[in-house]
């Protein structure tokens, strides 16, 4: 959705087209693309880190180890921890799906953005009513498209920090989601 995604340069964009192609690869996949791949997500990292294109609350996603759930460690620290530091961390494979969150944001159905979007500003308060409100509306989204409940729900937890929830808030989300199981 436009609203989510940054505005590229043309250049950026020649690079973005190239990172997206990551999502069809996966083992198996020539060593040759992957070097593609990763040498295109490093020069569009740099490009868009330089400019400063993206929104504070995405950069913090990567630096802020309370976003980071699983680990007490940012993602930038998992990387660093790994070996990875500096610019470097833009150039490794295991990147690409970060860029890519930074460039358009959660990745989610429309509907299910419109709905939680709507769902916010009718319910601005965010008590616990309106949690229980919110997880319905999520799961009936997440069911609706038959969505990976595991992959939902961090796309989930990223959208709703994004939209300005509290962390709290974003983890009971994510939480309820990643615990759906269909029949």
């Amino acid at each position: 959705m436009k609203k989510y995604t940054i505005e590229l340069t043309n250049e950026e964009k020649d690079l973005y087209k190239i990172i997206a192609k990551s999502e069809d690869c996966g083992i198996g996949t020539p060593s040759e693309i992957w070097q593609e791949l990763c040498d295109a997500g490093y020069e569009l990292a740099l490009s868009l880190f330089r400019r400063k294109a993206f929104s504070p609350l995405r950069v913090d996603f990567l630096t802020n180890p309370d976003l980071n759930i699983g680990t007490k460690y940012s993602v930038i620290e998992e990387f660093s921890n790994n070996g990875t530091v500096g610019e470097d961390i833009f150039r490794h494979p295991h990147f690409i799906p970060y860029l890519l969150y930074l460039i358009r944001g959660p990745k989610l159905p429309k509907s299910l953005l419109d709905s939680f979007e709507e769902c916010i500003r009718t319910e601005p308060s965010f008590e616990s009513e309106d949690v229980r409100t919110a997880i319905d509306l999520l799961r009936k989204e997440v069911r609706i498209h038959k969505l990976n409940p595991k992959i939902a729900s961090e796309e989930i937890f990223k959208l709703a920090y994004e939209s300005g929830l509290d962390v709290s808030f974003a983890r009971i989300l994510r939480d309820n989601i990643r615990q759906m199981r269909f029949k």
